[in-house]
């Protein structure tokens, strides 16, 4: 049970973009009831939030040796050595610091660092994504040191039904499984006092990554030009996708029909949407 007077240690791997609206969610809900000390495992980017403290521990590329290691003695040295900085860096966090609870977003940051975590006797849950359960498992070893740090977690969270599924069917515990389901504010959202335009006029708002799958909404949107020729379709967002959108829109000649605005806060794309 969390309780307000808290002191939460919020962990994540992930640089926090501007489009990792959930994250920031996420942080400000955790303020409301703890004095939260925020750690991320990426390198400081240029737009960092003041409020995080980057230590780069879930950085670290493949090199010859790297993949030369993993091909003959099948030993990952990238995970050895991210496991390695991030017991280093927490250890540091948790010796300055008395913690209630730990918050660890997505389940790759987990295996880093629970082992630090179980040995502090910091209790700790799990906020699992989309590609934590999917892609992600298609890595035998990631999914065996997942499951391995969800037995000893206060408990997994996961935003659907559908991932609850996924996570038990992987071997999770059910009992161990939360659904908080995420919610749109719709106070937010403010009808504009302008009429609708002629032409259908669709926005996509979201990253540009294979699970949201913006090149499907592209052919998509190609169905609609034949039918309503002056449509438009506006891409908020960014991501891994973004060239492979930007080629499909170029060799389609979509360009006149096909605006991408990159990433925007959501308090920027909400009047767009």
């Amino acid at each position: 049970m969390l309780n307000k007077g808290m002191n939460c240690l919020w962990i994540v791997d992930s640089k926090i973009a501007v489009s990792e609206t959930f994250l920031l969610q996420s942080l400000s809900n955790h303020r409301e009831i703890a004095e939260v000390f925020a750690l991320s495992g990426a390198k400081k980017p240029h737009d960092a939030l003041q409020s995080v403290f980057y230590s780069g521990f879930a950085v670290e590329k493949r090199n010859f040796i790297s993949r030369l290691a993993f091909r003959v003695f099948r030993f990952d040295f990238v995970e050895w050595s991210r496991k390695r900085r991030a017991r280093k860096d927490l250890e540091l966090v948790v010796h300055e610091r008395l913690f209630d609870y730990a918050w660890i977003h997505f389940g790759t940051t987990a295996p880093l660092v629970c082992m630090v975590l179980k040995s502090k006797k910091i209790p700790f849950f799990i906020q699992v994504h989309g590609a934590d359960v999917t892609a992600r498992f298609n890595n035998c070893n990631y999914k065996k040191e997942f499951l391995l740090s969800t037995e000893s977690s206060a408990g997994v969270v996961c935003n659907s039904e559908h991932i609850r599924r996924m996570l038990t069917l992987a071997g999770v515990k059910p009992d161990k499984i939360k659904i908080v389901n995420n919610a749109l504010d719709m106070a937010s959202f403010v009808p504009k006092d302008v009429s609708k335009s002629v032409n259908p006029s669709l926005v996509h708002f979201g990253r540009l990554t294979e699970k949201k799958h913006p090149i499907a909404t592209l052919l998509a949107f190609q169905i609609v030009l034949e039918s309503y020729p002056n449509a438009r379709l506006t891409f908020i967002g960014d991501g891994p996708l973004k060239s492979e959108l930007e080629s499909r829109i170029a060799s389609e000649e979509l360009s006149e029909s096909v605006v991408l605005l990159g990433a925007l806060t959501r308090e920027e794309a909400i009047p767009i949407v």
